[in-house]
């Protein structure tokens, strides 16, 4: 039985490779990054050779009046390679010392910030969050508004999705750091064994999987994303449902809305079939079947292709990249898994000096550029031919970056975040997973949006 179509709401050994991917993973989906410094990055990489050009975007931001005395800034942030863009800073500032301090990966440095937070002191002047944990600290008051230093001024340089999710109200909370937009890897010898067609709609994609599934039940067309939180919520983006609200200690949670039924409508049926896969994500065995091609593609993050590139070797030069499949033939809508900033903590003595320390490492495009591993924000970046244009063998030359530069471009940016993401995601998570395998998922979304609700309102919030 076809599924009814969801409506359209709104606009070394291979073994040792696995576990050296399962080793980075957490890194990957932390940091929003794809590979790791040695190892180029399709989807993220930057070419150096532009790298004395600034943003001259940038140039019209007012210089803010900064201390001349010799200060220290601490920079809390699990990422790698940061020393060159500081490096750059403190050439340019050399009153300014910057210290690195990686104070634990995600959740360990939120913990540390909150204790910080209690204490009254100990927080860093700047710091690095995943967009989606940002709420809860803008609603705790922990972070400046940097438009109080003029830094909304560049909100142009940015992609539109990028910016969004990092304002609220009229405060701007941070600026983007790097991105995760959505798309489709596939291989394509796999497509052309079967006689498959590229999806370019969602119905094309059941189709394929179906297809494929009656030719060789041992292959699936892919994983079901909504095994993943963060993928489950990239899907209900997409279509044009905002899962949350926030408006002050009002939160709102649309997990069960008709939007939701939608796409319960659409996944539910292709689960019922067996048609995809339920396999838990970034397991060994999930790495092995992108490897082997049990599974033919892969709905995949612009920090995807590095990791799967470092993952699945011997497939190297099968796989392709081709846009996200969408509800509307020719619609451009796409959504993010991942992304991250850098803000400016309220503890901070120097806001003014921590500020122009968050612009510089962001804004700065000789600055932005060392952050190749990456995927970028800026569209000086993102339009530069050099980037965009890059064909990397892996994907047998195609150029990969032009795929998902285009997938930026469709992300719809009045997106929000809860101020209990996290919480959010591992209910997801979990009743997800067992929805997926019973195929009823919208008896777990309501289990978990029962169980998120419970938990908004122990934590104070009034729930809408």
């Amino acid at each position: 039985m076809r599924s009814a179509r969801p409506r359209r709401h709104g606009t070394p050994t291979r073994r040792s490779r696995t576990i050296a991917a399962l080793a980075c993973v957490g890194l990957l989906l932390a940091a929003c990054g794809g590979g790791d410094d040695t190892s180029a990055d399709p989807a993220s990489e930057t070419d150096d050779s532009d790298a004395a050009e600034e943003s001259d975007a940038s140039d019209e931001v007012a210089a803010p009046e900064l201390t001349t005395e010799e200060i220290t800034l601490t920079w809390w942030t699990w990422g790698p390679d940061n020393e060159a863009s500081v490096a750059l800073f403190e050439e340019a500032y050399p009153n300014i010392t910057v210290e690195i301090v990686n104070a634990g990966q995600g959740t360990e440095q939120y913990e540390r910030i909150r204790t910080a937070l209690t204490a009254g002191s100990g927080a860093p002047d700047i710091a690095h969050f995943a967009t989606a944990n940002l709420a809860e600290f803008v609603l705790r008051d922990a972070l400046v508004d940097l438009t109080e230093f003029g830094l909304d001024a560049v909100e142009g340089d940015y992609a539109p999705g990028a910016w969004g999710a990092l304002t609220f109200e009229d405060g701007l909370y941070g600026l983007p750091w790097d991105t995760g937009p959505l798309a489709f890897l596939y291989r394509e010898d796999i497509f052309e064994e079967y006689g498959l067609e590229v999806p370019e709609t969602w119905d094309d994609f059941a189709e394929a999987a179906r297809d494929l599934n009656a030719q060789n039940p041992d292959i699936f067309l892919a994983q079901f994303p909504g095994v993943i939180a963060e993928m489950w919520l990239a899907l209900n983006w997409q279509l044009g449902n905002n899962s949350f609200s926030v408006e002050g200690d009002t939160v709102g949670f649309n997990l069960t809305n008709d939007v939701a039924q939608d796409l319960v409508d659409f996944w539910e049926p292709l689960l019922e079939e067996g048609v995809l896969a339920t396999d838990p994500a970034f397991t060994t065995e999930w790495f092995s079947s992108l490897a082997s091609g049990r599974y033919a593609a892969w709905i995949a993050p612009s920090w995807g292709p590095g990791l799967l590139q470092g993952a699945a070797e011997d497939s190297a030069g099968l796989w392709r990249a081709a846009p996200l499949p969408q509800w509307e033939a020719g619609a451009n809508a796409s959504a993010y898994w991942g992304g991250s900033t850098i803000s400016v903590l309220q503890q901070s003595e120097h806001p003014a000096e921590a500020a122009e320390l968050v612009r510089f490492l962001l804004n700065e495009e000789e600055s932005a550029r060392n952050y190749n591993f990456l995927f970028p924000t800026l569209t000086s970046i993102l339009e530069d031919p050099e980037w965009r244009d890059q064909p990397y063998e892996f994907y047998g030359g195609q150029a990969v970056n032009q795929i998902f530069a285009e997938m930026e471009l469709g992300v719809d940016n009045s997106w929000q975040w809860s101020p209990i993401q996290g919480f959010v995601d591992v209910t997801l998570n979990t009743e997800l997973a067992q929805g997926a395998d019973q195929a009823d998922l919208m008896g777990a979304l309501e289990r978990a949006q029962n169980q998120i609700v419970q938990h908004a309102e122990d934590q104070g919030f009034t729930v809408e």
